[in-house]
Formats: C-alpha cells, sequence, structure tokens
C-alpha cells in the first residue's frame, strides 16, 4: 500500500508539472467559464422573455368576452438545469396555446440575441466535457505507458518488485485525480455563478441533479483514461500513442454518431415534415367542406342581417368565393343570424374537435415515429460514451426529446380535455360561444337593442370579461430520475478495468 501511494503521488506531480496539463486546463477552464458566462446571460434573457409572455398571456385570458375568445397560453419556464445540458429546452418550443381553434403545439417564444453571442449559445456544459475535457483525458494518459517503455524507465520499476497491478492503478487514479481538477473547477464556478443570479431561483432538487451530474461526468472521462491508459499499452512510442488517442476520440466522439444517425435516418423511415403537413393540411380541408356543407344547407335564402361580429380564423373560401367561418364573436345583429350561429356552433364545434383529435393522433404518430428512430440510433450507441453522458444530463436536466416534447405534450392533451370539460359545464357550446347577449333580447329589430348598448359596443366589439376564477390550472411536476444510462457508465468502466489491468498484468515491457 506504501509503494502505491508514492507511485500515486509521483504520477500526479509528473502529470500537474507537465507543460500539456498547464495548457490544457488553462484551455478547458477558460472555455468552461466562457461558457457558463453565455448560458446564465441567455438563461436570464429566457427568464425575462417567459416573464413578460406570462403576464401578457394572463392579461390577454382576462379579456375573453366569449368562450371562442378564451386562450389558455401555457408558458413553460426555462430550466436552470439547462445551462448544463440545452437539449430540447428552447428548440422544441416553449409556449402551448389551449384553444377551441387551435391544436395545441410547441411554439417558441420570440427572442432578441445578441448576434455574436447566439453562435455560443448551444455549447453548453456538457458539451465541454463531451468534447474538451475527454481529449484532455486522453492526452494526459496516451503516452505515459508507451513513453516510460520508450526511455526503458519500466524494466527499473518493475526490476524493484512494484507490483504492476498497484503500478496500473497509480497511473489511473493520478489521471482521474489531474482531471478532476479542471472538471470540479467548471462545476463549482457554473453552479456559483448561476446560485449568485437573483433571479434564477434554485431548489434542492437542483443541487442533487447538479450532483449527478458530476458522478456521471467523472464516469465519462474515467473512460477515456482507460481508453487512454489502453493505447498507450499498444503503441510503441508516445508520439504514435497521441496520434492513435487522436483517432480514436474522433471516431468515437464524432464519426460513430454521426454514421449512426445517417444510417438509421435511411434505415428508419421517417416522413418528410411537408409530407406529413399535407396531411394535416388535408384534414382541415375536410372539415371545410363539411363546415361549407352545414353552412349552405341552414342558412335561410335570401335573409340579410344588419351589423356584423368577428369571425373564428378557421375559415374556408365556397365555390361562390364566400368566406365561411365559425361566429366568433356576435354582438348586436339579427335575431335569425344568432339563432343561426348557436346552431352551427351546436352542429360544426363537436366535428371540428373531433378532427382536431385527429390531427393530434398525427403529430403523436408522426412524433413517435422520430422517436422510433431515435431509439434505434440509441441501441446502436447504447456502450458509446459520448451518448450515455448526453442523455444522463438531458434526463437530469428534463430536457430529452421525451420529457422536454413527448411527455408536455402528453400532458397538454389531457389539459384540453379538461379545458373542453370546463366550457361544457359553463354552457359553452351554445350562444355562450360568441355572444353575451341573453336569447331573450334578441330581435330582428335594431331599435330592440337600445336597452343592451350598454354591455356591448358595436364599433369596439367588447364585451366585459368572462369569470374564470375557476378555470383548471396547466401543471407540470419536476421529477428525479436516475437515468439509467449512468448504470451503463459504470458498467463500461467495470469491463475497461477488467480488460486493461489484465493486458497491462501480461504486457511485455521491452
Amino acid at each position: 500500500m506504501e509503494s502505491f501511494k508514492t507511485l500515486l503521488l509521483q504520477e500526479f506531480l509528473n502529470q500537474v508539472k507537465s507543460f500539456k496539463f498547464i495548457l490544457m486546463i488553462v484551455l478547458s477552464l477558460t472555455v468552461a467559464i466562457f461558457t457558463a458566462y453565455v448560458q446564465v446571460v441567455d438563461f436570464k434573457e429566457r427568464t425575462q422573455n417567459y416573464e413578460i409572455e406570462l403576464l401578457k398571456a394572463s392579461d390577454e385570458a382576462k379579456k375573453s368576452g366569449t368562450f371562442a375568445e378564451l386562450q389558455v397560453p401555457i408558458v413553460l419556464p426555462p430550466n436552470p438545469l439547462s445551462i448544463f445540458s440545452k437539449g430540447f429546452d428552447e428548440k422544441a418550443g416553449n409556449k402551448i396555446i389551449i384553444s377551441i381553434e387551435d391544436v395545441p403545439e410547441l411554439e417558441s417564444i420570440s427572442q432578441k440575441k445578441n448576434p455574436f453571442m447566439a453562435m455560443f449559445i448551444n455549447f453548453d456544459v456538457v458539451s465541454i466535457v463531451k468534447i474538451i475535457l475527454s481529449l484532455m483525458a486522453i492526452f494526459l494518459i496516451a503516452d505515459t505507458i508507451s513513453g516510460e517503455r520508450e526511455v526503458q524507465t519500466l524494466k527499473m520499476i518493475f526490476i524493484n518488485q512494484v507490483s504492476r497491478l498497484e503500478f496500473f492503478m497509480a497511473k489511473y487514479f493520478a489521471a482521474l485525480m489531474v482531471i478532476l481538477i479542471p472538471l470540479l473547477v467548471m462545476f463549482l464556478f457554473s453552479s456559483l455563478y448561476i446560485s449568485l443570479q437573483s433571479s434564477i431561483q434554485l431548489s434542492i432538487l437542483f443541487w442533487l441533479k447538479l450532483i449527478f451530474m458530476f458522478l456521471s461526468s467523472l464516469l465519462f472521462l474515467s473512460i477515456f483514461i482507460f481508453i487512454g491508459l489502453w493505447i498507450s499499452l499498444k503503441a510503441p512510442s508516445s508520439s504514435q500513442a497521441m496520434i492513435y488517442g487522436l483517432f480514436i476520440w474522433i471516431g468515437t466522439v464524432f464519426i460513430y454518431p454521426i454514421l449512426i444517425t445517417i444510417s438509421v435516418s435511411k434505415v428508419v423511415d421517417v416522413p418528410s415534415f411537408e409530407e406529413f403537413k399535407a396531411s394535416v393540411d388535408q384534414l382541415y380541408k375536410e372539415f371545410g367542406d363539411k363546415l361549407i356543407e352545414d353552412y349552405e344547407k341552414h342558412y335561410p335564402k335570401g335573409r340579410t342581417f344588419f351589423s356584423a361580429g368577428i369571425d373564428s380564423r378557421i375559415g374556408f373560401m365556397s365555390k361562390n368565393n364566400e368566406w365561411i367561418a365559425l361566429p366568433y364573436k356576435q354582438g348586436i345583429t339579427s335575431k335569425f343570424k344568432l339563432e343561426f350561429d348557436a346552431g352551427r356552433v351546436r352542429r360544426m364545434i363537436p366535428v371540428l374537435l373531433e378532427y382536431q383529435n385527429r390531427i393530434i393522433d398525427k403529430y403523436n404518430n408522426y412524433r413517435n415515429k422520430q422517436l422510433k428512430q431515435k431509439k434505434v440510433a440509441s441501441w446502436l450507441q447504447v456502450l458509446l460514451p459520448g451518448y450515455l453522458i448526453d442523455e444522463t444530463f438531458q434526463t437530469l436536466a428534463e430536457t430529452s426529446y421525451e420529457t422536454r416534447v413527448i411527455s408536455i405534450l402528453e400532458k397538454t392533451k389531457e389539459y384540453r380535455s379538461t379545458y373542453i370539460n370546463y366550457i361544457k359545464s359553463k354552457n359553452g357550446f351554445g350562444p355562450k360561444y360568441f355572444t353575451q347577449i341573453p336569447p331573450e333580447l334578441w330581435s330582428d329589430d335594431y331599435k330592440a337593442y337600445e336597452n343592451v348598448q350598454n354591455i356591448y359596443n358595436v364599433f369596439n366589439n367588447t364585451y366585459p370579461p368572462l369569470n374564470l376564477t375557476d378555470i383548471p390550472k396547466f401543471q407540470t411536476v419536476n421529477r428525479f430520475i436516475v437515468p439509467h444510462e449512468m448504470f451503463f457508465l459504470l458498467l463500461v468502466n467495470l469491463i475497461l478495468l477488467v480488460i486493461v489491468s489484465k493486458l497491462f498484468i501480461s504486457f511485455n515491457v521491452k
């Protein structure tokens, strides 16, 4: 044990004093500090946009005078852990409109970015670990054994009855301690910088997940240390070891994942978005045909009405070049027109909801195909360290495709059903859908509306806002799941430990 401590200390000091360590740590820390700064600035901007959009959405909802106007915007707050792993946190969209007219889909809140800073937005903490620190891990260790064998110092070491296993473990732990320095500084700086921002509220769950991210990073870098040791055993010289290390690093971090992505996209077919959108537009056209057919069937021939309201955004052009749309907001108008619109709402809203459900199913099927493609690619990369660290960070940060897109939209679909039932409970799929004027006051005589002029402004198209104090709220729950990819990272480490240590014990020092 005493010889192991001596070897470990010697190896650690040799690494720390080396020029390549100084160069790499300066590079890694510079990039880490800059990345943390950029990500925090970006997060603060996204938080400001979120608060503005939330306030705007609340104000708009309070102005709704009819159930047709009612929109419940779901605005997703930015996740502080996205600073460490962006994933799909921003690119998937962060706003969903729940209304009768809209199919709930993710859309992006507009965000003004500094064009220079925008170049670095997607380079997060996990990118530094995966690209810079992994390369640093290989370069630190790849030439240690091959270099000592090249200058004939290994023979001298083993003459002194030093255990090969102790020597091997000293090399491994010394490299791990060295790589731990920039990793620890990067995490400490990033977390400290984030915690000092008054606009960012951090929970205990944040810190717990951050600890798991740090541990998974250590397991990830440990894999590259083992790879470096294996290269150092096999390479005849230190210069060749460095070249082999670079090729293996490029292959595992870049080339293989790109080849897998391209291959899977060719084998697992997913329709283009243009094809998918065409099928969705076809469903809208089918609904449009039914809406026009209903209008032409029930509208009293030759009847005209005074005044006009606002029509729905869901409208279609008939063969007679007449714009046909569902009523959105009707004010003072002919009794027959209000009765006709009430009938259309009762008949066509259920049809619209049915078509929207079919459109939602199409979106789900499209995403499930994308998810299938992703899962196939995942199985082909299940032991690839770069894939494992990405998935681990995204799962912990809740920025993965499954959590940030599939799960959110599944909850939105459930909430939409609650929203529709809420409107039904208020008798909203009838006259209340588009007017506040009670049926007993409807008239075909404009003068008969003089008593209700005070509740409806003909020119400004305004009604008193609906009472929405009891409308159900959309809620998301932060979860903590230990990613199964962490166990794969541990498994790969154990496999490499057994393989590389056995190779080292049996290799020829000559």
